[in-house]
């Protein structure tokens, strides 16, 4: 009974996004049309994968689950979700790609049987520049979406990896970082990319993880008081002069980079993300942030006109000294962290 719900809730939530991010585009004929052909699939990919079971013991079905919801999340559409409940139930199950071709018509079977049979480049190429990985992957496949498909399935794979022994955990981990990770940020996927980034160099290097870790948390001890000050009285004067605005805390995942950086302290662990409604307020809030604290001189860059070069992110960064504490801030816009967190998915991009 408890599994059934959660695939109900997997469901659910793709269901939702879907609706959400579609609602506006479709009209109700057309999105009701592209749901029922959602609901087939859910109810195909549960029939065609009942009693498979993944090397964890969990139940198949919730890795073609999570790689649709996913898909949901970064706004994919109705065929690339679709495919995404049925990749592998032709090559894992009974399933023929007949039968996906005669349910959901040519566009669904056409990416389904990408997923299927294109690879991407072996390990072995990590010479090759990133932009050639997608190029040779493009080459075995006129679609885009199967791409994109690859590398959800692949980051719920790193996801749910310690299901592996050691070794094919150490190949699958390097293979993610020397081709997905590079990918992902090729196709502007830049938060898919850091989750594949930490989680596979913490299977490379495990070494460095509990180090990391308590490096963190003992940062989180000390500073998280005087961190919760600041951000409170950031937050009471953004309200004052009527500035719309989410403060989040971000602290810096376990790469190469961020290990090598480590000794440097909160001002190289820890971001506060400002997210306001409109660039006007961006520069309003920065005109906030350094009259409650001193800013540090060289340290302020606005990337919003000219993103950086290899994260394409468009925000504000100032570095401020708040009473004995270095705090890294940057200031974005809903908009512009959406087109973050989208890539080339994201609507207008």
């Amino acid at each position: 009974m408890e599994a059934h719900l959660n695939v109900e809730w997997y469901f659910s939530q793709i269901v939702d996004l879907f609706v959400t991010y579609n609602g506006g585009r479709l009209n109700e004929s057309a999105l009701d049309h592209d749901l029922e052909l959602v609901r087939q699939a859910f109810k195909i990919a549960c029939q065609s994968h009942d009693g498979q079971f993944r090397k964890s013991g969990e139940a198949f079905v919730f890795h073609s689950l999570r790689v649709a919801l996913d898909a949901a999340k970064h706004n994919m559409d109705a065929p690339a979700i679709i495919s995404a409940l049925l990749h592998d139930v032709v090559e894992d199950t009974a399933t023929s790609q007949d039968d996906i071709d005669e349910v959901f018509g040519a566009q669904v079977s056409f990416i389904v049987r990408g997923l299927t049979k294109v690879e991407m480049p072996s390990e072995g190429h990590r010479f090759l520049k990133p932009h050639i990985y997608v190029q040779q992957f493009l080459s075995q496949t006129k679609d885009f979406r199967v791409l994109f498909l690859k590398i959800f399935d692949r980051l719920d794979n790193i996801r749910t990896i310690s299901a592996l022994s050691p070794s094919k955990q150490l190949i699958k981990a390097k293979e993610t970082l020397s081709i997905y990770v590079p990918t992902a940020r090729l196709l502007r996927l830049i938060e898919v990319a850091r989750d594949l980034e930490t989680l596979s160099y913490r299977v490379v290097n495990p070494e460095h993880c509990g180090e990391y870790d308590r490096q963190i948390m003992d940062c989180q001890a000390k500073h998280q008081p005087l961190l919760g000050e600041f951000r409170n009285q950031l937050a009471a004067h953004l309200e004052t002069v009527k500035i719309r605005a989410s403060l989040v805390d971000r602290w810096r995942p376990l790469n190469g980079d961020s290990f090598e950086k480590r000794e440097n302290g909160l001002a190289s662990l820890y971001t506060l993300v400002v997210t306001v409604e409109d660039i006007a307020d961006v520069y309003q809030t920065l005109g906030v942030i350094h009259k409650l604290s001193h800013p540090v001189p060289g340290k302020l860059k606005d990337h919003l006109y000219a993103p950086d070069k290899w994260l394409d992110y468009q925000a504000v960064k100032t570095t401020v000294q708040a009473g004995s504490l270095r705090v890294r801030i940057e200031i974005t816009t809903k908009k512009l962290k959406r087109f973050f967190e989208l890539g080339y998915l994201c609507p207008g991009f």
